[in-house]
This record gives C-alpha cells, structure tokens and sequence, in this order.
C-alpha cells in the first residue's frame, strides 16, 4: 500500500487551526466563512484527525483486504472494506 506523502502525524488541534508537531501549520480555519467558533473547532478536530483515521484504515485493509475469506462474504461487510478502500486512495491521490 502506498504511503502518504503530505505533511506526518500527529497533527493537532489548536483553537481553529490544525499544527503539525515541528512541522508547522497544515491549515488555518478563518471566520470569513461566517461558521460559529464550534462549528470551526469541529472541522479542526476532524481534520487534525486524519493521519490517525488513515492509518486505521490502512491497517484494517491489511488485515480484512483479502477478498478470499469468508468474513467479507456479505454484500453490505464487501460495502464497507470497499468504501475503506476508496477513503483511502482518495486520502493518497489515487484515482478508483
């Protein structure tokens, strides 16, 4: 599985805005959008979470990605690994 190529983890939350540690800051979430303050520490939080998310995701596609066994022979638990797979070339810049 590809690697990320953006900025490492772990990213933080800092009042609107999403720091990576020693390496400075990944975004900044302004008022020009007119969003309440906890509707922009939210989107910080989601977003100062991702590095944590997609590495889930990935070590739950290794383990789970094998098409083969019988775990994932439900139409709705194939839905899922499926989605996790897409998430996660979306996260990388891969197109499928």
């Amino acid at each position: 599985m590809k690697k990320f190529k953006g900025t490492p983890g772990p990213w933080i939350n800092v009042g609107g805005w999403v720091d990576a540690e020693n390496n400075g800051v990944i975004c900044s979430l302004s008022s020009v959008d007119r969003k309440p303050e906890e509707v922009s520490d939210a989107n910080a939080q989601l977003i100062s979470s991702s590095p944590d998310l997609l590495s889930a995701l990935q070590q739950l596609l290794e383990i789970y990605g094998d098409h083969s066994g019988k775990a994932w022979a439900t139409s709705s638990k194939r839905r899922a690994l499926d989605n996790a797979r897409a998430a996660v070339n979306k996260a990388l810049g891969e197109t499928k």
